[in-house]
Parts: structure tokens; sequence; C-alpha cells
């Protein structure tokens, strides 16, 4: 979770704290959801201790509590990703060659009918990533459901922060 300082206001950016490393940096978000939910990172390496840390679950755990598995999702030169965001974040993501990727793995009961699925988890780190270029009512409705009812950590990420991944952790 990171510590918002104080906004500059000229900019809508935010001083922000690396939950990592504790520098301030200029963070690029400055609503909600992606101010308590994108990677308050300053640099690549900080990103990777972030996703490489130690959970409190594991992948038996996540498999355990979800309502469905997806075959396909360790298969993943063969998936139609549903937008270019999503193709995009896979690709950095792989550069960075930190885990296995899995593209729409689980999916989670958020309401008595409604299944939630995250769009990428990283294994064996157990994080999960949403992509989001356009925020609709109901996705952030499952979101938001799923963020308080399940301990996994999980974040947005948008077409921001996939440049910050391919300019190399420059934001």
């Amino acid at each position: 979770m990171q510590v918002l300082i104080k906004p500059l206001r000229k900019e809508k950016l935010l001083i922000a704290k690396c939950s990592i490393c504790e520098t301030q940096f200029k963070f690029p978000y400055d609503k909600e959801p992606f101010i308590s939910h994108a990677p308050c990172v300053c640099s690549i390496p900080c990103f990777i201790e972030l996703v490489t840390r130690p959970k409190p679950y594991t992948y038996t755990d996540v498999y355990a509590i979800s309502e469905r598995v997806n075959p396909k999702s360790k298969r993943i030169e063969y998936v139609d990703f549903k937008s270019y965001l999503e193709l995009r974040f896979f690709k950095e993501m792989s550069k960075l060659n930190i885990g296995l990727i899995h593209y729409e793995p689980f999916a989670f009961r958020v309401f008595d009918k409604r299944l939630y699925i995250p769009d990428f988890m990283i294994e064996p780190h157990n994080v999960f990533f949403e992509t989001k270029g356009l925020w609709e009512g109901s996705a952030k409705r499952k979101f938001n459901t799923f963020v308080k009812m399940y301990v996994f950590d999980i974040y947005i990420i948008d077409a921001k922060f996939i440049t910050f991944l391919s300019m190399e952790g420059v934001w």
C-alpha cells in the first residue's frame, strides 16, 4: 500500500513513497481505484520485489476457493487476448521473467450469481493483475467486492503502467 504525501497543483500527479524502497516519486494516478490498487513503485527492481515477495497464501489456497479453473491458462501462446492492453502487459511481464503468467486462470464468486475473473496471475508468486483501459460501473463493483472478500494481492494495470514497464522503469 502506498503512502501519498502531497498533491502537485499544476500537474495531475501525486508525490508518493515507493512501497518497497520508500523513495519519493511522482505517482501518475490521482483517482480511485488506481490510487489504492496500482503498484506504487518507483522502478522495475522495486516492481519485481513487490511481485516476488512472500505471500501468506499459496497456489493451493487460491485453487481451493475458486469457482473454476481455466484449463487454457497455462498455454498462454494460444490465448486470444480480449484487448491490446492485455497483450502489451503480457509481453512486458514476459520480458521480466519472474514467473509463469496465467491468463484468466480463476473465477471467484463476488455476488450471489456473479463471478470475477482477474486477467492475470503470476505463479509461483500468486499475484493477480487486472488490466483496465475503461472502467464501467459493474466492473468497478466486482473489483471492489473481490478486494473486500479475498486476501489476495491484486493490482490494477493501465496503459501508463505498461509504458512504465516498457520504458524500463521511467515514469
